[in-house]
C-alpha cells in the first residue's frame, strides 16, 4: 500500500496545495485524529522538498 500513496505524493504536483488547504479548512470536521497530526500532513502536502523526503521514506519501508 505504502507504493501507491509514494507514487501519488510525488505525482500530484499543484494539486497538494489544494488538497493542504482542503484538510485545514475541513479540520474543525475531522476528528479522528488530533488538530497537530492534521496540521503536519498539510504541512507536508506544502512543502514539495518533505512530500518527495517522505515518497522516499515509504518506498525505503517497504523495500524492507
Amino acid at each position: 500500500m505504502g507504493e501507491p500513496f509514494a507514487a501519488l505524493l510525488e505525482s500530484t504536483g499543484p494539486l497538494k496545495l489544494l488538497f493542504a488547504q482542503l484538510v485545514y479548512l475541513g479540520q474543525p470536521l475531522l476528528t479522528s485524529g488530533s488538530t497537530q497530526k492534521w496540521q503536519a500532513f498539510a504541512g507536508l502536502l506544502e512543502n514539495e522538498a518533505e512530500s518527495r523526503s517522505f515518497a522516499a521514506f515509504i518506498r525505503e519501508e517497504e523495500a524492507r
